[in-house]
């Protein structure tokens, strides 16, 4: 009840800032609700608030390794095979979305071309707020529905190509309307034809304390010939945080949102020593995966 009264009222925060969400009703909040709205701007706009972790001191870097049956079964779709560990999930659906052209009754965020979606079977978390997915995206396939992608492609092939250890914002896709609100674990992770970056984030519409229930690892990659862009966003979770569902409100919210930048750092410092495989799934496993993969067509 609180995650949809929370959502509600954010909607309607963004709506009195101009933003072009639909309007809803709702009966005025309390005061240490509404002090919980703070709008968090999109992610291309998000300051670089969060420091880089102590240590390591250079980013991590997953190495890219041939594919094996012992990591698991080798799935093939249509414009991506790679071996799923049956830890992570019992396999996928390839999915072709069809093209969403722009124009005056789209939603920025909706533009898209035909692209494939996999959709992981048998995922160890389920009832979380993001769906176990893929996403395979023809690059100059999207140019040609929205010219200013181009420049989304060159920002992360600068990003893949000089490896800086903590990158402040990374393109991401699928667009969401939401903003970075939790970002930790940045590391580049090689597949079997491309590249990419992974890391541990929370996205939402407005100010709220870091959950499983909306907690994902994200990637973000390249084919090396710079064809397809391709995705993750995979559910994850810790022991150490809280369930997302029914958590009540911290105490005093107008603290909690004067400390948030500070909240997030120490928990990001927090979440960055624990071991890989004490989250669920296995932050390792999940590199694993990602690094078997071919990207491409893969069918007659």
């Amino acid at each position: 009840m609180k995650k949809r009264f929370f959502l509600l009222m954010a909607v309607i925060i963004i709506v009195s800032a101009a933003c072009s969400l639909p309007a809803a009703a709702a009966p005025a909040p309390t005061a240490a609700a509404a002090a919980a709205q703070t709008p968090i701007p999109a992610a291309t706009d998000l300051p670089a608030t969060l420091p880089p972790a102590p240590a390591p001191t250079e980013t991590q870097a997953v190495p890219t390794t041939e594919p094996t049956a012992a990591i698991g079964p080798l799935f093939t779709f249509s414009w991506v095979k790679l071996y799923i560990p049956t830890a992570v999930a019992a396999g996928g659906l390839s999915d072709v979305i069809s093209a969403v052209a722009n124009s005056p009754d789209v939603a920025p965020w909706d533009i898209a071309p035909m692209h494939e979606q996999v959709p992981l079977s048998g995922y160890p978390l389920a009832n979380t707020f993001h769906e176990p997915r893929l996403y395979i995206y023809p690059v100059q396939d999207f140019i040609a529905l929205d010219s200013a992608f181009a420049d989304r492609v060159a920002e992360l092939q600068g990003i893949l190509a000089q490896r800086p250890a903590d990158p402040p914002i990374v393109p991401s896709l699928p667009p969401w309307n939401a903003g970075r609100t939790f970002y930790a674990s940045p590391a580049y992770v090689d597949f079997q034809n491309g590249s990419g970056i992974r890391f541990i984030a929370q996205y939402g519409q407005a100010v709220m304390p870091i959950n499983n229930h909306e907690l994902f690892y994200m990637f973000q990659g390249l084919t090396a010939d710079g064809k397809y862009w391709v995705a993750a966003v995979l559910p994850i979770q810790h022991p150490s945080l809280p369930s997302g569902v029914g958590d009540p409100f911290p105490a005093d919210m107008d603290a909690f949102i004067a400390n948030y930048d500070t909240y997030r750092q120490a928990l990001r410092a927090d979440l960055e020593a624990q071991p890989a495989d004490s989250f669920t799934p296995s932050i390792q496993l999940l590199d694993a995966m990602l690094s078997t993969m071919t990207v491409g067509p893969t069918g007659p």
